[in-house]
């Protein structure tokens, strides 16, 4: 089987068969097309494009299965680096359209905001001073750049 192979596939399957610690072989015999002892093979629509051909196989499911073909060397072989290839093109095309679709309508931020609050400058910004507070953590006028808050004159905290 691995004779019918491309030789950019048989490198993948080798790669493949060393990271999963198992033989090219095994690999090979875990993707077969056909199922063992298979006499008869259904296909169709086969079409050739130079060096590149494809043709619908049915697999021991019943599923119409693509099988991609690269002539090399004088023979059609079977391309599976070429159909990784080709999905993995479809995949990132398919990705690429989305990530447009999602942006098309969302604004573009003029304004960065900081994701830390900041405090109010100022005490017209201020409801006043918080009653829980001890007065030794609020800011005074003795500390430079600092605008003291002026204590509610009120029994009630308010």
């Amino acid at each position: 089987m691995k004779r019918l192979l491309t030789t950019e596939t048989v490198k993948m399957h080798e790669q493949e068969a060393k990271s999963m610690g198992t033989t090219v072989d095994e690999i090979i015999k875990r993707e077969m097309i056909v199922a063992e002892g298979q006499k008869v093979v259904e296909f169709r629509n086969e079409k050739i494009d130079g060096e590149h051909a494809t043709l619908e196989v049915k697999n021991s499911f019943g599923d119409w299965e693509t099988i991609y073909f690269l002539f090399e060397g004088g023979l059609w072989r079977i391309d599976k680096k070429g159909y990784a290839d080709q999905l993995l093109k479809e995949v990132e095309e398919e990705n690429r359209q989305t990530d447009e679709e999602m942006n098309l309508n969302r604004p573009i931020p003029f304004e960065t905001v900081s994701p830390i609050p900041t405090p109010p400058f100022d005490t017209a910004n201020t409801a006043g001073p918080n009653p829980r507070m001890p007065k030794s953590d609020r800011l005074d006028s003795n500390r430079p750049g600092r605008t003291p808050i002026p204590e509610r004159s009120d029994t009630n905290g308010r």
